[in-house]
């Protein structure tokens, strides 16, 4: 995804630097970053994501989750762990730079933007909500113990920048990525994408499902309304296909 965004000179701008995790990249990323992520490149609700920051020291500590899906620290400084390297040679990972984000009360932030066909079948954003990490944790994914919110919550905390000037940019750039990867992607028509505002103010794109999960958003009264829209748009979708077929 990161590699077919890069050839637009505009998306560009917007992507955390990213290498196949092999375990030469990940000596080169350390050698530029400080902090970064170790993703797999295929996963759900977070499972598998991997962390690491370098100290004062000039140690490393690698932040990883046990069998008991218990976080653990590893310190290191030269020779990665056993751990990681199991784990990148056991399935296709990514190495990620890791964008320092905007905060509300101390936790980290990132924006899940739902973006869909309508009944023209054009693209339409159906909302954007909020994703709030656990307090001490980096990660935002729901699955993990994260929280779904308004996102002008998070945003109207942060004074660097406008919120209503982010909401803007982020939907500018949800829609340009999705009328992007439509170039490639026969017939996609949903897209759950998660994007972060570095503190800063500089909107950067994390990932984009295209088999987004929205479970926990109704248990928030303020996005009833999205999730209505999440579930009715690909009918109204459905129809505008269907009046195609007929005309």
């Amino acid at each position: 995804m990161h590699e077919l965004l890069s050839k637009d000179s505009e998306l560009c701008n917007h992507l955390p630097y990213t290498l196949e995790a092999t375990m030469e990249n990940i000596k080169i990323m350390m050698k530029q970053h400080d902090r970064l992520f170790i993703k797999p490149c295929y996963s759900n609700i977070g499972k598998g994501i991997m962390h690491m920051n370098k100290t004062e020291t000039g140690e490393w500590v690698l932040h990883v989750r046990n069998e008991r899906q218990t976080w653990i620290q590893i310190n290191f400084l030269h020779e990665l762990p056993e751990v990681l390297v199991n784990a990148i040679t056991s399935r296709p990972y990514i190495v990620q730079e890791r964008i320092t984000l905007a905060k509300y009360k101390g936790r980290n932030f990132d924006t899940r933007v739902i973006v869909q066909k309508n009944e023209s079948g054009e693209w339409a954003i159906t909302g954007k909500v909020g994703k709030l990490a656990q307090m001490g944790n980096v990660i935002t994914n729901v699955g993990l113990g994260g929280d779904f919110a308004d996102i002008m919550t998070f945003l109207d905390l942060n004074p660097q920048f406008s919120s209503n000037i982010i909401c803007e940019e982020i939907d500018k750039l949800s829609l340009k990525i999705a009328k992007y990867l439509e170039n490639y992607c026969y017939h996609i028509a949903d897209l759950g994408m998660d994007l972060g505002v570095a503190q800063n103010g500089m909107i950067y794109f994390i990932e984009c499902n295209f088999r987004s999960q929205y479970s926990g958003m109704e248990k928030n009264t303020d996005l009833l309304a999205i999730c209505e829209n999440v579930y009715e748009n690909p009918i109204r979708y459905r129809s505008f296909l269907l009046r195609q077929m007929i005309t």
